[in-house]
């Protein structure tokens, strides 16, 4: 049942790996990118933009238009590199409204969490490709 054991995808299906930058330059401000007036920390701005991405999956996928497997990760060196799956359970997983990869379920699980460390940008990215995007 298992097509991808197969070596077989299909264009209907995506799989996204986002790496979510935690480290101390996030303390920064930005504009709000939701509002276009004010200004919030980059941090919350990066918050913004993957539970919307998640809400976009989510829509996709009730209308039958794309599933979407995504993990995210945090990262960040606090001393040394830091990367932490943001969902509970395995780190990536189909993206539908109410499951456990969904935009209220990120937006639970990434509240509580705040910046700080270093950025090691490199490892990360590797990281999430080789954890998150390829073995969906």
């Amino acid at each position: 049942m298992d097509h991808r054991a197969l070596g077989y995808s299909y264009d209907t299906m995506c799989t996204i790996g986002v790496a979510l930058d935690r480290t101390g330059s996030m303390l920064g401000l930005t504009p709000d990118p939701m509002t276009g007036m004010g200004n919030v920390s980059k941090w919350e701005a990066a918050k913004q933009g993957v539970s919307a991405l998640l809400q976009d999956c989510e829509a996709a996928y009730e209308s039958n238009e794309a599933y979407v497997a995504a993990g995210i990760k945090t990262f960040r060196s606090l001393p040394g590199n830091q990367f932490v799956p943001v969902f509970a359970g395995s780190p990536y997983g189909l993206v539908k409204s109410g499951g456990a990869y969904s935009q209220a379920a990120f937006d639970a699980a990434i509240g509580a969490q705040l910046p700080g460390g270093g950025t090691p940008l490199a490892d990360a990215l590797s990281d999430t490709f080789s954890t998150l995007v390829q073995p969906p």
